[in-house]
């Protein structure tokens, strides 16, 4: 629970009286067991006793002078010369809700929480105040949050750390002082039990002041394909779904990790999806988001059926991710007018939810498109709304065009909804870059234009590769384009995202040159924070002379520091010789 923040002035006797009956309940117990302590390193903090309550008497009742000034010093008259620390180096008192949440918060999250949230109570409106998202949408990560008196808390509130989301919405919570012992507590419950949940810089978001869901870094390339944290672990790993001799296909995840741990995981193989239960790998379109929010990534599969629609499957991330033995969760017939074949697929929280939805850009008859959402949920309700009609219309009287279209999606200028955005090819040769902005309501603004890169300046839609991240962890997501050079290589080049998305004149970063070995119709790629640096990193599956790959890492930055690291040698070899196949790869 909550406990009042310390002014730092001379005490009077009242205000020391105050000070005690605040702090009495929070250290009349015994310190918790070392062992129960959840990694809080103050545990076994020196805090108020019966020395200090006698000196708060003497020095407030007989005039004493020489009273304490700061919390950190000697109490004037005590021969021991001990020193007492009323607050700790956060600007909490120890073993109180604030300071445990304080320092778990820079501890896990890497996000420092200033005193100036004051007691419990107040963390949410402060928060809101200062531009943080504060909502009913729990994150691994988040802040739990209880206004005064609410849900058996005292006048002061409390607050607690998401430790983790399970997939029927219920949230672990870790937290010290409930009850009011001073120690540390865990607990489960229903994610509609608190007055909010605070997200100041959500696990594997890659920024601050957004949700996990609207925050967290994604990637996409022309065929749409996410990448995000199966196992839990604050890493963004990265998927490959490679097709078996049967014709189905098996997954693999490289996990993410620090250093020389990044994708080093010897056993890569998680689930089987054989031919002879129906699966067919040249079937098959991916999308990775965290679509029933519980703090693991999601991979859904759109798979056509035998009457040319589609079937919507998701496998559940875990601490083992994709053990779920039931996948279906939606049709979406031929006979009702839906084309396998005429979808283009993109994930992200578009309309502000928590939970990551499923856009479906669908090919009309005059070539234009209609843009539908499905959108996540828990149980049943994943992807379970209406689709009678599309949340937008593209038709070709407006020059759209379904087949030179490639998509992108993220929280692009700022607002915490993803934005989809549509590289559109140009009569040059080029490309318009439109974006679709989300919201309550998503893809309704009527002006989608944001930039040209003309064919006249050198830029060619049909050899462009995108991915989009919080490259440069300002919290606004960029997209990142692998652009075929004349030498047969790559130039990246960055659009950064802002409140008016994708003006900087200077989009270039790095060169991958033909001459050094790399070839751009050889690569396949994924994004997202694999470092756990706050800065999503750019992975490129290159193909190998023996149709094996190569996995390389350009590691996201500010600045001159992006994409800046040595690419000498790859982070992971996966070669022919045990199996691999570059072109039976689809990456996630």
């Amino acid at each position: 629970m909550g406990t009042p923040v310390l002014d730092r002035k001379r005490l009077s006797l009242a205000a020391i009286l105050l000070l005690l009956a605040a702090f009495v309940a929070v250290f009349a117990a015994a310190k918790p067991a070392a062992a129960a302590t959840g990694g809080y390193p103050d545990a076994g903090a020196t805090t108020v006793n019966a020395s200090l309550y006698e000196w708060g008497y003497k020095c407030g009742g007989s005039g004493q002078s020489g009273c304490i000034t700061n919390w950190w010093d000697t109490i004037p008259g005590d021969p021991s010369g001990q020193k007492y620390n009323l607050l700790s180096p956060r600007g909490y008192a120890y073993r109180n809700c604030t300071d445990y949440v304080a320092w778990k918060l820079g501890d896990a999250n890497g996000f420092t929480a200033t005193s100036g949230w004051g007691n419990g109570y107040q963390w949410g409106t402060r928060a809101a105040t200062a531009g943080y998202t504060v909502d009913m949408n729990p994150a691994k990560g988040a802040v739990a949050w209880y206004n005064s008196n609410a849900f058996g808390m005292s006048s002061y509130g409390h607050v607690a750390y998401v430790d983790s989301v399970n997939a029927d919405g219920t949230v672990n919570l870790s937290e010290y002082n409930n009850p009011a012992d001073g120690g540390y507590h865990t607990r489960t419950i229903n994610a509609s039990q608190v007055s909010g949940y605070i997200h100041f810089k959500d696990i594997t978001s890659g920024g601050t002041g957004g949700s996990l869901a609207s925050m967290r870094s994604t990637t996409s390339t022309e065929d749409s394909e996410f990448g995000g944290d199966f196992n839990g672990d604050s890493y963004n790993d990265t998927l490959i779904v490679h097709e078996t001799s049967d014709g189905g296909a098996d997954i693999h995840v490289l996990y993410g990790g620090i250093g020389t741990a990044m994708f080093a995981n010897s056993t890569t193989w998680l689930r089987s999806l054989p031919a002879s239960d129906g699966w067919d790998w040249t079937k098959m379109k991916l999308a990775v988001g965290y679509f029933n929010s519980d703090s693991y990534a999601d991979l859904a599969i759109v798979h056509q059926r035998t009457d040319g629609g589609a079937d919507i499957h998701v496998l559940y991330g875990g601490s083992t991710p994709f053990t779920n033995s039931t996948t279906f969760v939606r049709s979406l017939p031929g006979t009702s007018g839906w084309n396998w074949s005429q979808m283009k697929v993109v994930s992200g929280d578009f309309n502000g939810d928590g939970y990551d939805d499923l856009a479906i850009v669908h090919q009309l008859g005059d070539g234009g498109a209609n843009v539908y959402t499905l959108n996540g949920g828990i149980g049943t309700a994943m992807f379970a709304n209406d689709l009678s009609a599309p949340v937008r219309n593209l038709p070709a009287s407006s020059e759209w065009n379904w087949n030179e279209m490639k998509l992108a999606a993220g929280p692009f200028n700022g607002d915490q909804n993803a934005d989809l955005v549509i590289v559109h090819q140009r009569t040059d040769g080029g490309a318009d870059v439109h974006i679709l902005n989300g919201g309550a309501t998503p893809f309704q603004n009527t002006s989608t234009f944001l930039r040209s890169l003309p064919g006249t300046s050198g830029w060619n839609w049909s050899q462009m590769k995108l991915a989009a991240g919080f490259f440069n962890s300002d919290s606004y997501a960029d997209i990142a384009i692998l652009h075929q050079r004349t030498d047969g290589g790559a130039d990246v080049h960055m659009l950064y995202g802002n409140a008016n998305p994708f003006q900087d004149s200077t989009t270039y970063v790095t060169s991958l040159p033909g001459t050094s070995g790399w070839n751009w119709s050889q690569m396949k790629l994924a994004a997202g924070p694999f470092n756990s640096d706050s800065y999503a990193d750019l992975a490129i599956f290159h193909e190998l002379g023996d149709n094996g790959m190569n996995l390389y890492a350009l590691y996201g930055g500010v600045g001159t520091a992006m994409f800046a690291n040595d690419l000498s040698a790859p982070v992971r070899n996966l070669p022919a010789s045990s199996g691999w196949n570059w072109t039976l790869a689809k990456i996630a």
